[in-house]
């Protein structure tokens, strides 16, 4: 069963997160691979918890599910069909400029699916920033 987490100044989810870094391919957890044994000796310790538990662990299970997006999200940045909002602007700008829709445009950036310019005449900057007609230090005041 679960040891005394006090006398470890220990929380549940602390405990849980010790166990698993420690065994982090987790097997033994899961009730399709684990031998009964196991999967009746971690069924009866998540059944023991309480109410104040179970609600650090959906606090805690929440904090990874966001950390784990926004992991994936940096992942994203290093694939080759990746742009930025700004590239992907300056790309729906210039094939607007070559007579391609804006939703078609957009749908090919979207897609990683991005077109040769047409001629030298519709390219613009990869980082072209938009114009701000007013200054940071006129705006905030």
């Amino acid at each position: 069963m679960v040891p005394d987490l006090d006398k470890y100044n220990l929380s549940i989810v602390e405990w849980l997160e010790e166990v698993v870094v420690e065994y982090p391919r987790g097997g033994y957890m899961s009730s399709d691979r684990s031998y009964e044994e196991e999967d009746d000796h971690w069924t009866d310790i998540a059944r023991s918890l309480d109410a104040k538990q179970l609600n650090e662990l959906d606090e805690r299970i929440e904090m990874l599910v966001n950390l784990s997006y926004k992991l994936r999200e940096f992942q994203r940045k290093t694939e080759s069909n990746y742009y930025t909002k700004n590239e992907r602007h300056n790309y729906v700008e210039r094939r607007t400029k070559e007579g391609v829709g804006r939703w078609k445009a957009k749908e090919e950036a979207r897609k990683g699916e991005l077109a040769p310019p047409k001629s030298d005449l519709y390219t613009t900057p990869l980082h072209r920033q938009p114009f701000d007609i007013y200054p940071r230090s006129k705006r905030d005041s």
